[in-house]
């Protein structure tokens, strides 16, 4: 029997295996499993000796994954057997990467393609088998977690993608008689991802034609102005599908493009006031490639995420300043929220809540406590006490007023400072906790007002939610807990620190998405505040620069 027969048989029977190494695995081996040939090839199928010599051969150097591989198939050829109709469907599917995202020169495509026409003697033949096989374990790769390792482009990229075991990976491609199907099933299922997939190529088109229309800087543009530049903003928003038509007075702002300028604004994430001032005219004049790159970055980000998100989970998009709670594909709650800043960025990761806090104590950051509160102590003693804080040192409660603070230093502060629960605490009324390395966390906050900015980038780090209460209630649905949104509003009002372990943990991903395509079909851009689209696309031009061919 040959190792596609053996590999064949072995995936027919129940994944638990499979399960083991790598969970979604099994169920790609249902659809390698329903494609497998029948056992028993005939001596015209098997592989010419001679190749499977070279293969032999070339193998022993070609890295401990495909020698081990080939060794043990008796150098059966996965691409090259039966005429090669492998080699020209992985050829395809390489091809079509672009898709994706992602680039098909660094997988050798064009030499690939040489090789598959130029290859008549043995040893090429033999050379080629090998590249194509590599080739494929770095596309299927790809696909399954992302072309780059999020945790080196930055420490605060917390995420650590699984990805697919070569061996195994080996043994699918030589099983399977449907190779699209196997590679469609190693890409993300998610909604997410196919919706944005789907805005690529009309967004390479609009590129590849010269991009948009440009709107000339000037004075505030609003309902009632005439001119040239309202003609041109008119046709720019037709061109990116903000507005249906033009109109037969292009140069007039009427309610039909000031509709549109609010259409276009909350695509971008702008107030939606209608004018088109500074900031609105800074998110028209980003050309249609950078546009593109964008959408590139964020098919990354998403190939990053875990196969499954859970069926109820929370998603916080930290570059959107916006939490969702979905159900399967359905959001049943969204909130406006707060993120770290520039120089306290929100890390990105994922985790499970496993409990909340109601009238939570907020024990003080080393950092702010040295850095912020300890100024305030020098400057006046009382600062904590009318703050509802507790001092504490050496496992004890101390009096503010005892200390002598101008000889305590920002380097040795060695105090640790506590917020009671009240209106004044910093952590609000909620805290929803997922235990981290990164000590961030979902919570409230007395600070309403910057609620209503565009931009809440405010944070030392940590998440806060607009409407804490709201999302603690749908957080509490379905647990089997006497919660519901009156006795949630009892226990706040009594005051009492309340904490609520959650009998069933509810995933929660904390992303950095600047494109997506929204449940309505709008594509949505967002800027980049934490720089973290230059660092990726520096990491993916950097790697598909040096390709593996």
């Amino acid at each position: 029997m040959g190792h596609a027969d053996r590999a064949g048989a072995r995936l027919t029977q129940p994944p638990a295996l499979l399960l083991m190494v790598w969970p979604w695995l099994a169920a790609l081996a249902v659809v390698v499993a329903s494609t497998v040939g029948a056992p028993g090839r005939t001596a015209a199928e098997a592989a010419d000796a001679v190749l499977r010599t070279q293969l032999e051969t070339l193998a022993t150097t070609a890295g401990d994954t495909l020698a081990a591989f080939y060794a043990h198939s008796d150098y059966d050829p996965i691409w090259l057997a039966d005429g090669g109709t492998k080699a020209d469907t992985l050829l395809d599917l390489l091809s079509g990467s672009g898709t994706h995202g992602l680039e098909p020169a660094h997988y050798g495509l064009e030499q690939l393609v040489h090789q598959r026409q130029s290859a008549t003697r043995p040893r090429d033949r033999a050379a080629l088998e090998l590249a194509l096989s590599q080739a494929a374990l770095t596309y299927a790769r790809d696909l399954a977690a992302g072309h780059t390792v999020p945790s080196s482009i930055a420490h605060d990229l917390d995420i650590h993608p699984e990805r697919p075991n070569p061996g195994l990976l080996l043994a699918l491609f030589a099983a399977a008689r449907d190779l699209p199907a196997v590679f469609r099933a190693f890409a993300p299922v998610s909604q997410r991802y196919a919706r944005l997939r789907t805005t690529l190529p009309q967004h390479q088109r609009i590129a590849a034609a010269g991009g948009w229309t440009t709107v000339p800087n000037g004075p505030t543009l609003r309902p009632g102005t005439t001119g040239r530049a309202v003609a041109l903003l008119r046709r720019r928003l037709v061109e990116s599908g903000d507005l249906a038509t033009l109109s037969r007075q292009p140069d007039h702002f009427d309610a039909t493009l000031e509709a549109a300028v609010v259409r276009f604004q909350r695509r971008h994430g702008l107030d939606d006031d209608g004018l088109v001032g500074r900031k609105t005219r800074a998110a028209l004049a980003v050309s249609a490639q950078r546009r593109v790159d964008q959408i590139v970055l964020n098919l990354e980000r998403l190939r990053w995420l875990p196969r499954s998100l859970g069926g109820r989970y929370v998603f916080a998009n930290l570059a959107d300043f916006r939490v969702h709670v979905f159900d399967g594909e359905d959001i049943i709650f969204t909130s406006r929220t707060v993120v770290g800043k520039p120089r306290h960025r929100t890390p990105v990761f994922s985790d499970e809540i496993r409990y909340l806090e109601i009238n939570p104590f907020w024990h003080v950051p080393y950092s702010i406590a040295s850095r912020e509160i300890l100024p305030e102590l020098q400057a006046d003693s009382s600062y904590l006490t009318r703050k509802n804080m507790v001092l504490f040192g050496d496992g004890r409660r101390i009096d503010p007023a005892e200390v002598d603070w101008t000889t305590i230093s920002r380097r040795q502060f060695p105090y640790r400072i506590r917020q009671n629960p009240g209106s004044g605490n910093s952590l609000g009324r909620i805290k929803i906790m997922f235990p981290n390395r990164h000590s961030v966390y979902l919570h409230d906050t007395p600070a309403k007002s910057l609620f209503s900015h565009s931009v809440r980038a405010y944070s030392h780090g940590c998440v806060r939610v607009e409407n804490p209460l709201a999302l603690t209630t749908v957080l509490l649905e379905g647990q089997g807990l006497p919660w519901d949104r009156a006795a949630i509003d009892r226990q706040v009002a009594s005051g009492q620190r309340r904490v609520i372990n959650l009998p069933r943990k509810i995933p929660i991903h904390l992303v950095y998405l600047t494109a997506w395509v929204d449940e309505a079909g709008e594509i949505q851009f967002r800027d980049d505040i934490y720089g973290r689209d230059d660092a990726l696309r520096a990491a993916l031009h950097d790697s598909w620069s040096r390709p593996i061919m």
